[in-house]
């Protein structure tokens, strides 16, 4: 299927917003083994109760894996490819402060950089997450 690198490269996709909370965050946490070892350890709790949840970095990765789909299935301009054949090869985390436990954040996807591999291509895809603007309070007339 074809890429046109000029229309493709640099292309933005519709933002797009998710919401979690304490559960969601907790039931990451349990999903990937937090809690395994002895259930009333603080340094397991800190990851599988409310009370003082911590949030694991690596949690950043699934609010803004929508905007990675979004790319690989036909909705940015001059990406046509097949999702079948998408190999998720690598992924980067850029954290600049802890995730909070509840949120609503605002996903920016681009292409950032495509490479001819002949067969095939090296797609990179940014996604950038940025918390919801709440709107200003109105001071009305």
């Amino acid at each position: 299927m074809p890429i046109d690198a000029g229309a493709a490269l640099g292309a933005t996709i519709e933002p797009s917003s998710s919401s979690w909370d304490a559960d969601d965050v907790i039931l990451y946490h349990l999903g990937i083994g937090a809690g395994l070892g002895k259930p009333t350890d603080p340094a397991e709790l800190a990851y599988t109760y409310e009370q003082r949840l911590a949030v694991l970095p690596s949690f950043g990765v699934v609010p803004a894996f929508r905007g990675l789909v979004l790319a690989a299935t036909g909705q940015v301009p001059g990406l046509q490819i097949n999702p079948v054949m998408v190999l998720h090869g690598e992924q980067d985390l850029e954290i600049h402060k802890p995730i909070p436990t509840s949120a609503t954040v605002e996903h920016r996807t681009r292409i950032a950089s495509i490479y001819d591999k002949g067969k095939a291509a090296l797609i990179t895809v940014e996604v950038e997450s940025v918390p919801e603007r709440k709107p200003a309070r109105g001071g009305g007339l």
